[in-house]
């Protein structure tokens, strides 16, 4: 899922819980409602003010733990 603001901002605000967040918030670590899957929010481009885009990309975890 790649540069579609309006639907990474609904995504976070209704279908995923926020669970932990690193590099001073850059990057934050999401579980998804109703499917329990983990999902990641980033800014790859940190060559890009602000860090460009936000990306949010689901991941092949199956605990929190894992994610870093």
């Amino acid at each position: 899922m790649g540069g579609d603001a309006s639907e990474i901002d609904a995504l976070l605000s209704t279908e995923l819980i926020d669970l932990a967040a690193t590099d001073g918030g850059w990057r934050k670590l999401y579980r998804h409602r109703a499917t329990g899957s983990f999902w990641e929010r980033s800014y790859p481009q940190s060559e890009m003010h602000g860090g460009g885009p936000r990306r949010l990309r689901e991941l092949s975890l199956t605990a929190p733990e894992q994610w870093r």
